[in-house]
């Protein structure tokens, strides 16, 4: 089973709410002082995980390269904004896969991707929404964001849009139990997405009904350029462990940016699809 730990911001309610909500049918097992973080074990229903309180805000959190040193993956718990406001209930890697870097994060550089845990995230999410008839939206959004890479696979599992929402408690456990079975996740198919919008509709159909299909890395319309594709592309790729299909949704994208893709697929040894062929 990976040793997970969970970075959480007590100064936001969405990422205190998934907090309290992993710990409060747990039971508390050790603490461990680090340089920069206190980290306490946790185990619930059989399930062992680690929780760290963050030391400031987790979009800029570059000290949690401390933690890649320990553990095998880091989930940021957080809170989403959005100006609709909209219900939802997300998981997606962070990073920066364009030459800007306004919300932490350098320029051109994405953290490691964790697709195994990312799905099995997002299946509970949804099993979970669905079993409660909750109003959410579940979903993958795009790469987007800081920290920095810290060395180790990372993904940002979010409650949206407003504070209503980021302390409702059904959302708080809805986040919780994906955390949970992000620990042990199935064996999967990694794959790289490009093209379409914020929070990747399409990709996410392919990833609900497609069992083995397992984002890490999902580039949307607005962040292509041919300017830096080349740059992007390696990036993305290389830091989507054993990713070995980028998947496409080409309905708003260039056609000359989809030919280029296709050349680099292809200088890699990869293969290109559709969105539509994969679902």
């Amino acid at each position: 089973m990976r040793r997970v730990v969970i970075l959480w911001n007590p100064d936001d309610p969405a990422s205190k709410n998934i907090a309290e909500s992993l710990t409060e049918d747990a039971e508390k097992l050790d603490t461990e002082d680090l340089q920069h973080y206190t980290v306490e074990t946790w185990e619930r229903d059989g399930v062992r995980f680690h929780l760290t309180a963050a030391l400031g805000d987790l979009i800029e959190e570059d000290e949690a390269r401390e933690l890649a040193r320990k553990f095998d993956v880091i989930v940021f718990a957080s809170r989403h904004e959005s100006r609709t406001k909209k219900p939802s209930l997300t998981v997606h890697v962070p990073g920066n896969p364009t030459p800007e870097a306004k919300f932490g994060g350098k320029p051109l550089e994405v953290c490691t991707a964790d697709p195994a845990g990312m799905k099995a995230a997002l299946l509970e999410l949804k099993r979970f929404r669905d079993k409660r008839g909750l109003d959410y939206d579940v979903c993958y959004e795009v790469t987007h964001h800081g920290p920095r890479d810290p060395g180790a696979p990372c993904f940002f599992i979010e409650i949206g849009s407003d504070e209503e929402r980021w302390t409702d408690e059904e959302a708080g456990e809805a986040c919780a139990r994906a955390i949970l079975a992000a620990v042990d996740p199935p064996d999967v198919k990694a794959v790289v997405g490009y093209g379409g919008g914020h929070y990747a509709p399409a990709h996410t159909d392919a990833a609900l009904s497609n069992r083995k299909l397992a984002y890490g890395h999902i580039v949307p319309d607005y962040a292509v350029d041919h300017d830096y594709l080349r740059d992007q592309f390696r990036e993305v790729v290389d830091k989507t462990p054993r990713a070995r299909e980028i998947i496409v949704d080409d309905r708003n994208l260039d056609s000359g940016i989809v030919e280029r893709l296709e050349d680099l697929v292809r200088d890699r040894g990869l293969r290109l699809r559709d969105v539509e062929e994969v679902k």
